[in-house]
């Protein structure tokens, strides 16, 4: 059902890693999701995925679209425009592996099939003989689910607009990536978790929602980067 939405998106999302140098080891550690807009390097991510993280002598790189494809050295990711305020991150990086997504502005509406997708659960470990970091466990995921509430969510202690809530949450690992339609068509992008305790007769039982913010709110940062 999803397979060929699957085919068309699976080339333009990537992992981003934060690294630094300590003691004169190099440390690199996966802190979200990302996904090319355009054929000039721009990318959309989450705005928590970069500026979540206390120590702020962290670099945020880009590897490559993992595990197709892996840049022959760690690219700089430039920061074009965050806002905090609808958990946006508008970047740039210099590579040749930039096949940008479908975007699709229109309003969605509830009980849409959408797929959730991104990098959660990545295993980075170091080659022992020659050094360097392995990345081949470093996978996509892909969750299928649907559109089933449309409202302003309280989430990471602010009131996020423009979202939309799906059956399914996101991992994480899996902020800043499209949630796309059937077609592979992006629709919006994962930002958060909805933790909800229902009561019951017996206690209580929890379930847990994804929070995607709608491209359509995004379409001024999009422009931005022409």
């Amino acid at each position: 059902m999803y397979q060929k939405a699957i085919q068309v998106v699976r080339h333009s999302i990537f992992p981003i890693f934060l690294t630094k140098t300590e003691n004169g080891k190099h440390i690199l550690t996966a802190a979200g999701s990302g996904f090319f807009i355009n054929d000039k390097g721009y990318f959309l991510s989450a705005h928590h995925v970069f500026h979540s993280n206390p120590d702020r002598t962290f670099m945020p790189v880009f590897l490559g679209n993992l595990p197709f494809q892996t840049t022959n050295k760690m690219v700089e990711i430039e920061e074009i425009y965050s806002d905090p305020s609808r958990d946006v991150f508008l970047g740039r990086v210099s590579s040749e592996f930039l096949t940008p997504v479908k975007m699709n502005f229109e309003p969605q509406n509830e009980g849409k099939s959408v797929v959730l997708s991104g990098y959660p659960m990545p295993i980075i470990t170091v080659n022992p003989q020659h050094g360097g970091f392995e990345l081949g466990n470093v996978r996509q995921y892909w969750q299928p689910t649907i559109i089933i509430d449309q409202f302003e969510k309280f989430a990471m202690n602010k009131a996020v607009p423009n979202v939309f809530m799906t059956q399914h949450a996101a991992l994480n690992g899996m902020s800043g990536a499209p949630t796309f339609d059937l077609d592979g068509t992006v629709i919006g992008m994962s930002i958060a978790t909805s933790n909800r305790k229902l009561p019951q007769s017996d206690g209580e039982m929890r379930v847990d929602n994804g929070i995607v913010v709608k491209l359509s709110s995004l379409r001024d940062v999009i422009d931005l980067a022409g």
